[in-house]
């Protein structure tokens, strides 16, 4: 493997992190460990996850923000389903969110429908996730771990072979 490939073993499916790999030749994970030594740690939970998007008010600005795609919706619905292009599906270009609708038998009631949709999933990411309170873990359960484990350890140890006393 050449100085700057990407690693095969880096199968997330996510074109980013196949750029910071190529970027870092030694690997992510040492990026990672050197932003965090610089004090840029990115996995920090005080630090926001996203910027807010801003979401236009009307119908037809976000429609302009998206890309539309229409296919045969099939399913239930007979002949006028399976012959016109009443599915829709919107991108949303700036985040990649993608919705579809082929619930209706139009494709305008769909487009409605998916733009509702989305809609809705750019107004879920703008909420602002509540902080994770660490919990530990409850005596009752630390308790039934090691009784699990030694449990484990007499199965295995039952499964050795007798020690011969020859010598």
């Amino acid at each position: 493997m050449a100085l700057g490939d990407a690693r095969p073993s880096t199968s997330c499916g996510d074109v980013s992190v196949a750029r910071r790999v190529k970027e870092y030749p030694r690997g992510l994970h040492c990026a990672i460990a050197e932003q965090v030594l610089q004090g840029n740690d990115p996995m920090a939970e005080d630090k926001p996850i996203s910027i807010p998007i801003a979401i236009p008010d009307s119908d037809e600005d976000l429609l302009a923000e998206c890309r539309v795609e229409t296919f045969r919706s099939g399913g239930p619905g007979g002949q006028h389903q399976n012959t016109s292009d009443s599915g829709v599906r919107l991108v949303h270009e700036p985040t990649g969110i993608r919705v579809v609708a082929r619930d209706r038998r139009s494709q305008h009631r769909n487009r409605a429908l998916a733009l509702q949709r989305l809609r809705g999933r750019l107004e879920a990411l703008n909420q602002e996730r509540a902080p994770r309170v660490p919990t530990s873990v409850p005596n009752r359960q630390k308790r039934k771990r090691l009784e699990e484990k030694r449990r484990r350890g007499e199965v295995k140890r039952r499964r050795k072979p007798p020690e011969t006393d020859e010598g």
